[in-house]
């Protein structure tokens, strides 16, 4: 990415993509949760759901617009999914550490 600042706009469609995000794992969970460990794992990827609809948001963005150009580093992936697994397991974790 260029040397700029992420404006407001950048901010606002993470923001968008996680309240998206957010939403849709409450309908879905709301109607498969029936016993703890579908609480568990639920919540784990409640977490992770709204990681991943956040970057999505931001990355939309930056799609659409003309002051930014994205430069990834050839193993943004692997960071990515590190951050989405140590957010499952903080979301899954804290569900089990409450359904005790």
């Amino acid at each position: 990415m260029s040397r700029k600042r992420i404006g407001i706009a950048a901010t606002l469609a993470s923001l968008a993509g996680s309240v998206i995000g957010a939403v849709i794992m409450c309908f879905v969970k709301a109607h498969i949760c029936n016993d703890t460990d579908a609480r568990i794992v639920w919540t784990g990827l409640f977490f992770v759901a709204v990681f991943v609809c956040g970057y999505i948001g931001q990355q939309l963005y930056f799609l659409c617009s003309r002051s930014y150009r994205v430069e990834r580093h050839s193993l943004w992936w692997l960071s990515a999914l590190v951050c989405a697994a140590l957010l499952f397991g903080i979301g899954a974790g804290a569900q089990a550490l409450f359904a005790q």
